[in-house]
């Protein structure tokens, strides 16, 4: 965020009433939703979405439209920073403008879906957050976890290996019979030393099974956040993907022989 806008936040939150929080909970909550869009449909699926063109909506609807037509975001950023002082916005339409700002940077970023919620959330009270949570329950959780849970059967049921030579799937199809064959307990404490973008990798080389094994023994939400992280993924090359299944079979070695796994069938490993 430019830091023009540090002093502004906090001098619009000291002018907030009880109404006006109630509208913060919306926009936070529309914006929650572009993201959402966004990572199903394409950033240009955000052009049909209807606004009020009579409103602060008008912003956000300018924003849609430079993020569609490809201008790059730090020229977008400078032209809502000299609008928003041009313009001369005060109160709760001048905190929803920051809002916006916040928001569609982490959308047009493809940021971590809960690293679009607290950019939203870092601009208001903590109330805000507290009042979106008495509403739907934990707001940032479910907002994760309930919606487009299907992201996870998705990238569960497909597997390309069109790329792999035939060494490559062997040496594949290997891991994925090591991941099967763990018990819940292993694979959650091979998880604890493993990067998520790792992981994210490695399912792009897995079968169905060995996916769905990884993700069961992860949290709703991070695990919708890996395989929508998977799903938008750029094509990665067959001997990317084996060359990090190999680091993972190395830390289950080494958590083999440092005593903290003991169902790996440490003679039959690819």
């Amino acid at each position: 965020m430019n830091s023009v806008f540090y002093e502004e936040i906090r001098r619009l939150n000291k002018q907030l009433s009880n109404d006006d929080k109630e509208r913060l909970c919306y926009e936070i909550k529309r914006v929650r939703d572009l993201g959402i869009l966004a990572r199903k449909e394409g950033l240009l699926a955000l052009e049909g979405v209807e606004l009020d063109m009579y409103s602060v909506e008008k912003y956000l609807r300018h924003i849609i439209v430079m993020i569609v037509d490809g201008i790059d975001w730090k020229t977008v950023e400078e032209i809502l920073t000299v609008k928003y002082f041009a313009n001369d916005l005060n109160g709760i339409d001048a905190l929803i403008y920051i809002i916006y700002m916040e928001g569609m940077k982490s959308i047009v970023n493809m940021e971590d879906f809960n690293v679009l919620l607290q950019r939203m959330l870092a601009c208001v009270p903590e109330s805000i957050s507290k009042r979106l949570d008495d509403e739907s329950g934990s707001f940032t959780e479910k907002s994760i976890e309930d919606i487009h849970m299907d992201i996870v059967d998705k990238v569960s049921e497909n597997t390309d290996l069109s790329l792999f030579d035939q060494n490559q799937r062997n040496y594949m199809a290997k891991v994925d019979h090591v991941f099967e064959e763990l018990s819940d307990r292993s694979i959650q404490r091979l998880l604890r030393d493993v990067e998520n973008a790792q992981i994210e990798i490695i399912i792009k080389g897995l079968h169905e099974p060995a996916k769905r094994k990884l993700f069961n023994n992860l949290s709703k939400r991070l695990a919708v956040m890996i395989a929508n992280d998977v799903n938008v993924m750029d094509r990665i090359s067959a001997s990317e993907i084996v060359n990090e299944a190999k680091k993972t079979v190395e830390c289950l070695k080494s958590l083999y022989n440092q005593a903290e796994i003991f169902d790996l069938d440490i003679d039959n490993l690819p």
